[in-house]
């Protein structure tokens, strides 16, 4: 199942529109809210037991009897942020991008559609060389900023790249499930639907 949601504008009040896809069937519901309290009321992914392809939004993440695959979406955003650290930049999300669209290739022609034992410890290791190398090569995470909801004070790249690590099973698995597509890009589009 793919599963998104995006903002809406009613009578001038921010609500959500919350989207769930799986075979034909497309659900769309609009809510005030955007996390687990516009979940629950429809009471499909709570009851959902198999894979649930998502943007790692943590109302989703918070589901863990579910299996959930979450790809993340930041990588395309911080694609183009440059961390400076040590004497190099860092392009966190540049790197991930040309290892996963590497893996994307091998898993497209591969006969099974998914990666064998081997190849996918391959993949695993790089992935998990590159998160070791970004996490020294970045800076440390700066006091939170005044008014900042953000507890931390982490940047959006600290963020992505905790989640890389937390969520390095999920993010990989569209290589080892022939029945799972890398993106929620389906889901993104139903949302997208709405306006038109």
């Amino acid at each position: 199942m793919f599963v998104d949601e995006t903002g809406l504008s009613v009578g001038r009040k921010n609500h959500w529109i919350r989207v769930c896809c799986a075979g034909g069937i497309t659900l769309k519901r609009l809510h005030q809210k955007r996390g687990k309290e516009a979940i629950e009321p429809i009471h499909i992914i709570p009851s959902y037991g198999a894979i649930i392809v998502h943007d790692c939004r943590e109302s989703y993440l918070s589901y863990d009897h579910c299996s959930l695959r979450s790809w993340i979406v930041q990588c395309v955003f911080v694609t183009s942020v440059n961390i400076v650290g040590g004497s190099q930049p860092v392009c966190l999300g540049e790197k991930y991008e040309k290892t996963t669209a590497k893996a994307r290739h091998e898993v497209s022609q591969s006969d099974g559609k998914c990666l064998d034992s081997i190849v996918y410890k391959e993949l695993q290791k790089h992935y998990r060389n590159l998160w070791v190398r970004s996490e020294k090569e970045m800076p440390g995470i700066l006091p939170k900023a005044a008014g900042s909801r953000d507890k931390t004070g982490k940047s959006d790249v600290h963020n992505l790249l905790e989640r890389l690590r937390k969520y390095e099973s999920t993010v990989l698995l569209f290589a080892r499930n022939p029945q799972l597509a890398f993106t929620n890009n389906r889901s993104e589009r139903n949302c997208m639907a709405k306006s038109k």
